[in-house]
């Protein structure tokens, strides 16, 4: 696994009906003036032959305290978000996005799944990850 970029997005002059999307998959009230988001872009690759299973990012925590669920809160849907498994050698990009009710965060822990093979044997446990903001 690796992340390409991680930052905090600052949305501003929303659209009402996108605002309310937003509000939705969040589950964050949306203020549609200024609204912000952290994103992080990361490839996944499987460099073997088996098949396995990975759940991406299952937690993203700031240092003001706030607590997301990586799984249910993710607003991006993109390919990789559509089915953890890796059939073989597979590379899988992910662009995911989570809306923050702090803006001004300095650091973020990223919580990522476990893998499991075709027999749901853990390959590897959750890993977690600090990023600092410069």
């Amino acid at each position: 696994m690796t992340i390409e970029d991680i930052k905090v997005i600052k949305l501003t002059d929303l659209d009402e009906e996108f605002a309310e999307g937003l509000e939705w998959m969040s589950d964050t009230k949306i203020n549609p003036e200024e609204t912000s988001y952290v994103q992080v872009n990361y490839t996944a690759e499987n460099t073997s032959d088996s098949n396995i299973e990975w759940y991406d990012i299952m937690n993203v925590v700031t240092d003001k305290g706030e607590q997301i669920d990586g799984q249910l809160k993710d607003f991006i849907s993109d390919d990789g978000d559509s089915d953890s498994q890796f059939i073989g050698k597979v590379k899988k990009e992910y662009t995911d996005g989570f809306v923050v009710k702090n803006e001004d965060i300095n650091s973020v822990k990223l919580v990522f799944g476990y893998t499991e093979d075709e027999d749901y044997n853990e390959i590897t446990p959750e890993q977690t990850v600090e990023y600092t903001f410069e």
